[in-house]
C-alpha cells in the first residue's frame, strides 16, 4: 500500500477540494484523481462520491480520516527519530510564543541555548495562547509558551498536552491618561461594560471577558490585534481600553508609561498562569527536550 495515496487523500480533506489540494501540492488535478482511484482499488471501497460538482466523503471515507491522520503522524514521528539517529545534536523545532514573551524571552533564550546546542534550527510563531494550543494539537508547533487559567490543566491532561508551570501573570485594565477613568485606582469590571475594547486576538483574556459579559460583548470589541505595542498605541490615542499584562506595562519606557493609566479590577481576577506546553502523545527528540529545559529555565528567570 502506497503511503503517498494517504497523503493525497488527507490533502483533499485538509484543503476542501481536489483542485485546491493539487494547487497546494504543486501537482495536476488528474494526478491526484489517479492516486485516489489507486487508493480505492487497494482498499476495496470508495472514499469519495460526487454530489453535483463537489466530492463528498463516503461513510467508509469518513472512517478512514482518523486512521489516515494517525498513520501520517506516526510516519512524522518515525522521521524525527531517524533524523535524531543521523544528527543527535541538532534538528528543527517549531516554537510558538504568546504576545508578551517573544521580545523578552527570545534574546536570552538563544543566548542560553547556543553554547549547548548550536545546530538547532527554529521556526518561531507568535499567536494568542488559545491559537497556540490549537497549533500544538494539530502538530503545527512542537513547543509553546502560553498564558491561560489554571483550569486549563484539566484540558491539557485530557488532550495529552504536557506542561511545565512557569509563573503567574497579572492583568490590569488599561486606559489613556485622558480617559474619564484615569483618576481611579480600582474599579468594578461591570463599570467597563459599555467601553470599547482593544484586545490581543485568541487569548484567554478575550475568552474570559466574553464568558463574563456574554456573547453580546463581541460588540464591545473595537478590534483584535497581533501586537501588544499596537494595542498600547491605540489606547494612548483614546481609541478604546484594554486588559494588558501588568509586567508588560511595567517594562515600558517611562515616556510611554506616563501616557497610560492602569486600574486594578476589584471583583474579577485576571491572573493567569504561564505554561510551557508540548505534545505528550508524540515522540520528543532529545534536542527538543533540551529546548524545553532551557526555555523553561529562561522563562522562570525572566518572569
Amino acid at each position: 500500500m502506497n503511503i503517498n495515496h494517504f497523503k493525497y487523500f488527507n490533502s483533499i480533506i485538509t484543503y476542501g477540494t481536489m483542485r485546491e489540494a493539487a494547487r497546494q501540492l504543486f501537482v495536476s488535478e488528474p494526478t491526484i484523481s489517479q492516486q485516489i482511484r489507486a487508493l480505492e482499488q487497494n482498499l476495496g471501497f470508495p472514499v469519495f462520491h460526487k454530489v453535483g460538482r463537489n466530492i463528498m466523503l463516503t461513510p467508509e471515507g469518513e472512517k478512514l480520516v482518523p486512521v489516515t491522520r494517525k498513520l501520517l503522524d506516526a510516519i512524522k514521528d518515525a522521521e524525527k527519530q531517524i533524523e535524531e539517529i543521523r544528527n543527535p545534536f541538532g534538528g528543527h523545532v517549531r516554537l510558538g510564543l504568546g504576545p508578551i514573551t517573544a521580545s523578552w524571552l527570545l534574546p536570552v533564550f538563544f543566548e542560553n541555548l547556543k553554547d549547548i546546542h548550536s545546530h538547532i534550527k527554529f521556526d518561531v510563531f507568535q499567536e494568542g495562547s488559545l491559537e497556540l494550543i490549537n497549533m500544538l494539537k494539530s502538530n503545527k508547533i512542537d513547543v509553546g509558551i502560553v498564558s491561560c487559567s489554571q483550569s486549563f490543566q484539566k484540558k491539557f491532561k485530557n488532550e495529552q498536552i504536557g506542561w511545565v508551570e512557569l509563573s503567574d501573570i497579572n492583568y490590569v485594565a488599561t486606559v489613556s491618561r485622558d480617559h474619564p477613568f484615569s483618576n481611579n485606582e480600582r474599579m468594578s469590571i461591570n463599570e467597563f461594560s459599555n467601553e470599547s475594547f482593544l484586545l490581543y486576538h485568541n487569548t484567554s483574556v478575550m475568552e474570559m471577558l466574553i464568558s463574563y459579559f456574554g456573547k453580546d460583548f463581541n460588540n464591545n470589541i473595537n478590534g483584535s490585534f497581533d501586537s501588544y505595542d499596537t494595542i498600547r498605541d491605540l489606547v494612548i490615542a483614546g481609541m478604546g481600553v484594554s486588559i494588558l499584562a501588568e509586567s508588560y506595562i511595567n517594562r515600558l519606557p517611562i515616556v510611554l508609561r506616563k501616557e497610560l493609566h492602569t486600574i486594578h479590577l476589584e471583583d474579577y481576577d485576571f491572573s493567569l498562569k504561564m505554561y510551557c506546553i508540548y505534545n505528550e502523545a508524540k515522540y520528543i527528540p532529545k534536542f527538543t527536550e533540551k529546548v524545553i529545559d532551557v526555555l523553561t529555565k529562561t522563562a522562570k528567570e525572566i518572569f
